[in-house]
């Protein structure tokens, strides 16, 4: 809500960010990246032998997770009746790098979230990934208020993001193909 009502304000030129709900009018956006979120454990974890069927299913064990918005907790609570803010044994991290280092460490914790946190842990084999089908995507987006004056220089970065993201997307999809 606060960068949406600073776009607004036209105190902030652009924003990535997870999308907006209710955006006004005003404010444009455009999908810059979506990943899907997985699930993941050391190799020797119990899930990635015998994966459950459900997600509510993965939260008996306990996990690391990063830091997310708001709106995925709520989602998880929502979707799958698991309240995460009161499930003990969590840990949270702000760094995917150190999430996905905790986790391959562990034979107790798994983690969740975009795929792309985890690629070179699991490419390396040091993660694996829970086959529970997780169905919930991970979506950036870039925000920008439509009334602005489009000065060259914010035009510059958005389109520099816009390249940047989309190599990241194709790389993405060419890792979940394989």
């Amino acid at each position: 809500y606060l960068l949406c009502e600073k776009l607004m304000q036209r105190k902030l030129d652009a924003v990535v960010s997870p999308e907006f709900d209710e955006p006004p009018a005003v404010i444009a956006s455009e999908l810059l990246l979506e990943s899907d979120i997985i699930a993941v454990a050391h190799p020797d974890h119990p899930l990635c032998s015998n994966p459950p069927d459900t997600v509510p299913e993965l939260f008996k064990y306990p996990m690391a997770l990063p830091i997310t918005e708001q709106h995925y907790i709520d989602r998880i609570k929502h979707d799958f009746g698991v309240d995460v803010d009161d499930l003990p044994g969590r840990i949270l991290f702000s760094d995917p790098s150190m999430l996905a280092l905790i986790v391959q460490g562990s034979r107790r914790l798994f983690a969740a979230g975009p795929s792309f946190f985890f690629a070179p842990e699991i490419e390396a084999g040091s993660l694996c990934i829970v086959r529970t089908r997780v169905p919930m995507t991970h979506r950036l987006f870039l925000h920008w208020n439509r009334d602005a004056f489009p000065f060259p220089a914010v035009a510059g970065v958005t389109e520099a993001l816009r390249e940047v993201f989309a190599a990241a997307q194709s790389r993405y999809r060419a890792t979940a193909n394989d």
